[in-house]
């Protein structure tokens, strides 16, 4: 609306691009596909100086490498980065061969994009930096559907804990109390729990760049950090299975055997080892 009120027409509507559950994502896969070949093109037919995106960077990092790819002279300038210091932190050096500038919401995000030398500039955040404003939000207000998610809103709170230093964790936490005072309360939650040495086996044998900095004894912290947040977890039914020796994504009868117990009622916290020889 702010766009349209001052002249700047879109090639099409937001709503458009944005999905929040995987399964719509998957659904309208080309969809989305056509959309970033139709933005390239329109953006390569224009010529711009510099091209700007904002946020949505599975959407708009795709745009601006496709257009960098084509037209290397176009400057690419991305506002909002995507949080690297919480996960995928390798994504820097792919971001690094098609952007020229990143312009950061918070100061402590800098350092990892300086490890890669990407340009970047700290600019703050509107909402926080308006003090006239009261912006905290209960999340159950703006989230009224039925979502099967892989993400749980605490993740962010300890990643941010592993990886920032205390004075960027006080800072991280400050900020995000900013914007709600409450997560919402899932009707069921699922830990597939699997051990650092499994975890990395399985990390090494996809080989994704992005992961390849990733030690064995990062992911035993990680591990031991879901394990302490799990055991004390009783916001809402909580389905603790244990995945080591099982393959549910190639193997029928281990996704049929953890779809059976998905399908029960689950109350309060239950943990299933579907790894036996383990025990």
């Amino acid at each position: 609306k702010h766009l349209k009120a001052l002249g700047i027409n879109s090639i099409f509507d937001q709503n458009e691009i944005t999905y929040l559950a995987f399964s719509d994502i998957i659904l309208n896969i080309f969809k989305i596909r056509k959309k970033i070949n139709h933005s390239v093109n329109e953006i390569i037919k224009f010529q711009p100086d510099i091209l700007f995106t904002v946020d949505s960077p599975d959407f708009s990092l795709r745009v601006s490498k496709k257009v960098k790819q084509i037209n290397p002279n176009i400057k690419t300038i991305h506002y909002i980065a995507p949080k690297v210091w919480a996960w995928r932190e390798g994504r820097v050096k792919k971001m690094k061969k098609f952007l020229d500038h990143v312009l950061l919401l918070f100061n402590f995000e800098k350092k990892y994009f300086d490890k890669e030398n990407l340009k970047s500039t700290f600019v703050g955040h509107p909402l926080l930096d308006d003090k006239s404003k009261k912006n905290n939000i209960s999340l159950n207000q703006v989230i009224d559907k039925k979502i099967i998610s892989d993400f749980i809103f605490q993740k962010e709170d300890l990643f941010a804990k592993l990886n920032l230093s205390t004075a960027e964790y006080e800072t991280f936490l400050s900020i995000k109390s900013k914007f709600y005072n409450s997560y919402p309360k899932p009707d069921l939650v699922i830990y597939l729990q699997a051990s650092p040495k499994s975890i990395f086996e399985k990390i090494k044998a996809r080989a994704k760049d992005y992961e390849e900095k990733l030690s064995f004894n990062y992911l035993q912290r990680v591990c031991e950090m879901y394990t302490d947040f799990f055991f004390d977890y009783s916001n809402s039914p909580l389905l603790v299975l244990n995945v080591d020796d099982i393959d549910f994504v190639s193997n029928q009868k281990d996704y049929e055997t953890l779809i059976n117990h998905l399908k029960r009622e689950i109350v309060g916290k239950e943990y299933i080892n579907l790894s036996p020889q383990i025990f």
